[in-house]
């Protein structure tokens, strides 16, 4: 029974390491509302920079850094020296983006203080 289990196993880590291809990169590259309702839109751009408005009401404050993807279901957020900062796993479902830290919290803390939570399901935007 073991040796059964294991092939979905490998088939699972094999797909986690799998590389992102431009489609990957297209389903993710847009404005993304929070299902929450805070209205703290993020932002993936086709330039690689990724905006999180973690203070919508004005004057609005918006986190800006660098992204990039290079494996299937993960997006590394990436200092302003452009090393890692973080890789967070994210999954899209027709419409709706799941993304977190990799550990159930969020993907990106915002530097606010009070810290300002980021969602972590949200919506397509057209």
């Amino acid at each position: 029974m073991k040796p059964v289990l294991a092939i979905p196993l490998f088939a699972l880590l094999l797909a986690a390491c799998a590389p992102a291809t431009p489609e990957d990169r297209a389903a993710l590259v847009g404005v993304w509302s929070p299902e929450d309702g805070s209205g703290r839109l993020i932002e993936f751009r086709e330039n690689g920079e990724f905006d999180f408005l973690y203070d919508p009401d004005p004057p609005t404050t918006v986190l800006r850094v660098h992204w990039q993807l290079k494996r299937k279901g993960s997006v590394d957020i990436l200092e302003h020296d452009g090393s890692l900062y973080k890789s967070c796993p994210y999954r899209i479902e027709e419409t709706v983006l799941v993304i977190d830290g990799g550990d159930g919290g969020e993907c990106l803390p915002s530097a606010a203080a009070p810290a300002v939570r980021m969602a972590k399901r949200f919506s397509r935007m057209p």
